[in-house]
């Protein structure tokens, strides 16, 4: 905060409490944040000192504190630079957090006043107990307006829930005396609290018939939690997924596994002691050789699993991660068809910065030539951690200068997108790009841009001609569109084996494709088409680097090219 003399102040320590009069001030009473307001008799500018650090505010006759602890509040003249004892208006305020004890008098939402003894929805400056009564609490707010409080306490006996996608800040400590089932966290709820040694139960939702990769929100979780379901670890140096057999082996905090899900196991429970702090040990990723190099342009070292080990989201741009040898893409096994990535704060197939709770992901170690193996190293506090209801697998603000096409066919889609960035390279940029990993379905038809090699996300310093592979399994009819196009006038499709060319602005292109044939078959064109070209024109004819592209179609015509 800013007193009105200008001079820069520490933050102030606040919090809720009784209504405290004195000398010319009154604390309005109510949930934090409050204010200290000068008396209309009085109107003094004011200002505060604080050797805590907590949010303060100031404006005209008015101080807002937000939390506990306690400042001094002065009133003094603007422009004056000192605090004469003449002029001071109170020391060492201090204002405690309001106890406020779950009753369930009126049903088991959280969010519902009548449920507290305080007759308030709990806030920051509230110490919250929930004793065993008969209707136990139920959060339910949404990440975006997440149910916060200041210390939590869990009685014997009673249960706390945190409903399906919902949140729940303790900024304070949290104690849970009714030990696992005391705290409850369905699939994708969230808690964000700093306390050790907390138990609690964490579900997360395990459809059938596909693989996931899940990791452990809980300390001392084994594999005997899936005793009779196919639990895998992934190896690096093999390329390949190998049976987790023995019950006892640990699932261990921060590592990712893959888990099939089958008609008796629809979600993963983990009932333990919640991970909090900093997970991942040093070089806990592993690159065991060099890129093979040329077709089909696969880099296989170097891919190592990781899992989220929070009952929380992490944001992979945020604070609190070390990162060291690695690409700045991450990889997401959405279904058996497709895989969802992020790269350089752009999306791919769902793909975002926040990684869900229990959700496993895939890190690529960069190379840096031998010797091998080389290791790197992913690890993370609780500063990464945030409240975000992402799927189990959004870009909010159109990215400038970008391109996303899909192709559909068979009741099933994939992406791939293109983006022109200053930073960029015309080489693979492990900031920016994201490489392609293929689904498994021999029906869904892949997509991607060639650079190096295939990407799913393809970032490039300035427009030019990009080659675009098409990859299926079985013969058939496909269609490609562009969803998405961002400040970029022309994108124009070309079909090397027809001949055709498509403004992806104004049409979907579609095509039969046969198994095995090409997969470079497209080519991307970023130039102006003709001058005064009608919507109903009846040719295409563009230029890139000094040559004429025309396409006729099956008419014929004359072409007169002037200097």
């Amino acid at each position: 905060g800013q007193s009105n003399d200008g001079k820069n102040t520490p933050g102030c320590n606040g919090g809720n409490g009784a209504v405290a009069i004195f000398s010319g001030w009154t604390k309005t009473f109510g949930d934090p944040p409050f204010s200290l307001t000068a008396k209309a008799t009085s109107e003094l500018p004011v200002t505060y000192t604080s050797s805590n650090t907590n949010v303060a505010t100031i404006s005209g006759s008015t101080v807002t504190i937000v939390g506990t602890g306690s400042c001094t509040i002065y009133a003094n003249q603007i422009g004056n630079s000192s605090f004469p004892a003449a002029q001071q208006v109170n020391q060492n305020l201090t204002v405690n957090a309001v106890s406020n004890t779950w009753n369930g008098n009126v049903s088991s939402d959280w969010n519902t006043s009548g449920n507290w003894s305080s007759n308030a929805v709990p806030a920051a400056g509230h110490d919250v107990i929930i004793p065993d009564v008969s209707i136990q609490p139920i959060v339910n707010q949404a990440s975006e307006s997440a149910a916060i409080c200041h210390d939590l306490s869990i009685n014997l006996g009673a249960t706390l829930t945190i409903a399906e996608g919902k949140s729940i800040t303790v900024l304070g400590l949290l104690t849970n005396n009714a030990g696992t089932t005391g705290l409850v966290i369905e699939s994708g709820g969230s808690l964000i609290s700093s306390s050790a040694n907390v138990s609690a139960t964490v579900k997360r939702a395990i459809p059938s018939n596909e693989w996931h990769l899940i990791s452990s929100p809980i300390t001392e979780a084994q594999a005997g939690i899936f005793a009779g379901y196919y639990l895998q670890r992934h190896s690096e140096p093999d390329k390949r997924y190998y049976d987790i057999t023995e019950l006892t082996d640990p699932l261990v905090p921060g590592s990712g596994y893959a888990l099939y899900g089958s008609s008796s196991l629809s979600q993963a429970v983990f009932a333990g002691i919640l991970n909090t702090g900093s997970i991942g040990e040093s070089n806990n990723l592993s690159r065991s050789g060099a890129a093979a190099g040329g077709l089909p342009f696969v880099d296989d070292y170097g891919w190592n699993l990781l899992g989220n080990p929070y009952p929380s989201s992490i944001d992979w741009l945020g604070s609190g991660w070390t990162k060291t040898n690695v690409e700045n893409a991450i990889y997401i096994h959405r279904s058996s068809s497709t895989w969802a990535t992020f790269a350089g704060g752009v999306g791919n197939n769902g793909g975002s910065q926040y990684i869900a709770p229990g959700q496993g992901f895939f890190v690529h170690m960069t190379d840096a030539g031998a010797p091998y193996p080389r290791t790197g190293t992913v690890s993370m506090t609780d500063a990464a951690r945030v409240h975000n209801n992402t799927s189990f697998f959004k870009n909010e603000e159109p990215i400038p200068d970008l391109l996303r096409l899909k192709i559909s066919g068979n009741g099933y889609e994939d992406e791939t997108v293109v983006r022109f960035l200053n930073e960029a390279t015309t080489g693979f940029d492990s900031d920016f790009d994201a490489r392609k990993l293929y689904g498994d379905v021999a029906e869904a038809a892949q997509i991607y841009t060639l650079g190096d090699m295939p990407l799913s996300i393809n970032a490039l310093p300035a427009s030019q001609v990009i080659p675009v592979g098409v990859k299926a399994g079985v013969s058939g009819t496909f269609s490609i569109s562009a969803t998405e196009i961002n400040d970029l006038p022309y994108v124009t499709l070309e079909d090397t084996k027809t001949g055709i060319f498509t403004e992806l602005r104004k049409n979907t292109y579609q095509f039969s494709l046969e198994n095995g044939e090409n997969e470079l078959r497209f080519k991307l064109h970023f130039s102006a088409l003709a001058i005064n070209e009608k919507d109903n024109s009846e040719a295409e004819i563009y230029s890139h680097a000094n040559t004429v592209y025309v396409n006729f179609g099956s008419r014929t015509g004359e072409l007169f090219i002037y200097n």
